[in-house]
């Protein structure tokens, strides 16, 4: 999918969920966006849907509070 430019203007956080994604985190820590880690796996929205719209709700409160 191309990326759009001037994307990275707009509020954006980063929701981990484990190791195999350590580096975007890490990329999403440069860009200077939030980093919610969850332990879990790659569809954890379907093994703890609850958990991930908690750390959404706060993803979405940190990024309105910048």
């Amino acid at each position: 999918m191309p990326v759009v430019p001037g994307w990275t203007r707009h509020p954006c956080g980063y929701l981990l969920f484990g190791p195999p994604y350590d580096a975007a985190a890490e990329e999403a820590r440069g860009r200077g966006w939030p980093v919610i880690e969850l332990s879990g796996q790659h569809l954890q929205m379907v093994v703890d849907p609850a958990a991930v719209a908690r750390a959404l709700l706060e993803m979405a409160r940190r990024l309105s509070a910048e």
